[in-house]
This record gives C-alpha cells, sequence and structure tokens, in this order.
C-alpha cells in the first residue's frame, strides 16, 4: 500500500513501452487534420482516394477537353486528344502513367480548401509511415507533370508551370505524340488486312502497320500483377505479361487475317482475327479467333461493354481455374481505374 506523498518510481523500460503503445494506438491514416496518409488509389486522372478521402491533385490536370473540367465523374478516363485530326484516349494514357507512378508507394497529401470549391485538393509526397517523415523527392503532382501526360493546373497554383514547359521541351509524353505523331498514332483500319503479326498486349496486335484491338475481349494491362493462391500460400506474378505471352505464342510464325469489327461509341480500330489461310484472304480452315482462343484459354476476359459473345467462355474458363482465373485477379477495367 501507497502512503500519501509517497513518491512513485516507474521503470524507464515500462515508460519505452507505454510510448510505443500509444504510438500504435494512433490511426495510421490521419496524420493531422489537414494531412492524410496511405497508398494512392487512382479513381480518375488527377483524382485519388486516400485513407478516408477523395483528393484531386493540387494544380495538375489530366490532357483533353475534359482534364479541366469542374467536376469529374468516379472513373472516367475516357478523354480523347487530337493530334492531325486523329483521336487517341490521352485520358486513359495519363490515368495508367498516375497509376504506374505511384504504384506501391506511401503518400501524405497536404489538404487544402478554396472557397466555392467542396473538393478536398493535395499535393501528395512520399511518406514513410513508420518513422512518420517524408521521403525526399518529388510530389506525385510534380512527378506526373514532369512525364508529360499531365499538364499544370493554375487555377490555383502555378506551381507546376515550370514542370509543364521543361517536358514540352524534352518532348516528353504528350509533346513526343505531337512532334512524331506516326509512331504514337495508328491509320484507321480497312475491312480486312493480313500479315505477320506484332503482339502488343494480351489484345492488341499490330497487323500490315495497322494496331488493332481484338474485338469483345479484355486482357490484363502489360504490367498488370494478380495472385496466385494455394491452400497453404499465395505469391504475385505478372499476368500482363503472362497474357502477352500467351498471344505470342498462338500467333508466332503465322500470317494471320483479321476482319474490322465496329462498336457503338468506340473509335478504336477492332478486329476479329484468325491464322490466315495460304492465299491471305480469310481465316485458314477450321481456325479459331484469337479472340475467342484468349477468352477460352483464361488469358483474358469478355468485354461485356462491347458484347456478351464471349462470356461462356470466360464462365467456362473460370470454372476450369486456369489462366487468370487460377487465384485472384482483378479485371483489366477495374485496375486501370486504380483497384489493386
Amino acid at each position: 500500500m501507497i502512503g500519501q506523498g509517497q513518491k512513485i518510481t516507474v521503470p524507464r523500460w515500462w515508460l519505452l513501452i507505454l510510448a510505443f503503445c500509444a504510438a500504435l494506438a494512433m490511426p495510421a491514416a490521419t496524420v493531422a487534420q489537414d494531412q492524410i496518409s496511405g497508398e494512392l488509389r487512382i479513381r480518375a486522372p488527377g483524382v485519388v482516394h486516400v485513407g478516408a478521402y477523395w483528393v484531386h491533385l493540387l494544380g495538375v490536370r489530366a490532357p483533353g477537353t475534359l482534364g479541366a473540367s469542374q467536376y469529374r465523374q468516379e472513373g472516367y478516363a475516357e478523354d480523347f486528344c487530337e493530334i492531325e485530326g486523329a483521336a487517341f484516349q490521352c485520358g486513359l494514357i495519363a490515368q495508367g502513367e498516375l497509376a504506374r507512378l505511384s504504384a506501391g508507394t506511401v503518400y501524405l497529401c497536404e489538404l487544402q480548401h478554396f472557397i466555392g470549391d467542396p473538393r478536398h485538393w493535395g499535393i501528395c509526397r512520399p511518406y514513410d509511415p513508420f518513422r512518420r517523415n517524408l521521403i525526399e523527392g518529388p510530389s506525385i503532382n510534380q512527378t506526373w507533370v514532369q512525364t508529360g501526360w499531365a499538364l499544370a493546373d493554375t487555377t490555383y497554383t502555378d506551381e507546376f508551370a515550370a514542370d509543364e514547359a521543361i517536358a514540352r521541351a524534352a518532348g516528353r509524353g504528350l509533346w513526343a505524340l505531337a512532334q512524331d505523331a506516326p509512331l504514337a498514332l495508328s491509320p484507321d483500319m480497312p475491312a480486312q488486312v493480313s500479315g505477320p503479326a506484332t503482339v502488343v498486349d494480351g489484345n492488341i496486335l499490330e497487323v500490315a502497320g495497322i494496331n488493332l484491338r481484338l474485338f469483345g475481349i479484355d486482357a490484363p494491362e502489360l504490367f498488370q500483377s494478380c495472385t496466385f493462391i494455394s491452400p497453404d500460400r499465395s505469391w504475385s506474378y505478372g499476368c500482363g505479361l503472362q497474357s502477352r505471352a500467351a498471344l505470342i505464342r498462338m500467333t508466332m510464325g503465322k500470317n494471320v487475317f483479321c476482319l474490322r469489327e465496329e462498336a457503338a461509341r468506340d473509335t478504336r480500330n477492332l478486329g476479329r482475327c484468325w491464322e490466315a489461310n495460304a492465299a491471305g484472304d480469310g481465316p485458314a480452315e477450321e481456325a479459331e479467333s484469337f479472340n475467342e482462343w484468349m477468352v477460352r484459354t483464361g488469358w483474358a476476359m469478355a468485354y461485356r461493354a462491347v458484347t456478351d459473345e464471349f462470356v461462356p467462355l470466360e464462365l467456362e474458363a473460370n470454372r476450369r481455374d486456369i489462366g487468370l482465373h487460377l487465384g485472384g485477379r482483378v479485371a483489366p477495367f477495374n485496375w486501370r481505374r486504380g483497384q489493386r
């Protein structure tokens, strides 16, 4: 029993334990009222989800007519730019570049608010959550502009205007396309093309100088990761690279024949492709289309936004646990939106 006025001595090691436990009890996401930390989930070009907040990256905007709009719909990246009258999906490219740059890094976002604007604006810098300090290096805002796939937005700050000017002068990103459009843009696809194929990724081929997307299917992005799950362990693997490799195996050493396909509100070159016959003017006898083969073997998914034609093949591949369906995977559409 401790008497009145008696001094209590607490061992120093016990105080250290108490301090450590108090630090662990602090919420990891919220650093201060005007700061938030965590990994960035890309919801739209220039819009990220971090902690419990939707954050619009301050001082930057995606290219295209919608890049500077006051309010963007979540997930909307189908924004187009034009080079010499030819349209390309610069919004998707910009969003993908932002996802690539921010992947695997924790950021501390300093939030700012402006009169008449209900959004949370932020500049997000690399952050060490264990030491609770910033990591030396540029913000994701600045890095994105430096790649040439984002523009400086001077509505509230001109902090990144110089970075845009440097990217323009260096011919990066958008500015590389503007200077050398033929490298970035494919001619419109004629009714049919044939010849050897170069595989760009799991659903994009280059045939006779035409870049075309396999109609009705959606394959993982080239550097997308998926997870293999077994009863005792799991690991990540490059499913985007494996999907591309599957299509290379299917097409290598062959001439291919592709027919143009059309889809509402999709201006890209879409095609249905097979191994070509000897004359090169049609499919080889009893040849299965690459579109069907990629879904049937599990290395692509049905693109339901265009057609339901390949859904039964996807369901069968899923039932058989082959290809992408062998373990955990994020649908390519959702991966492009930032889901990981």
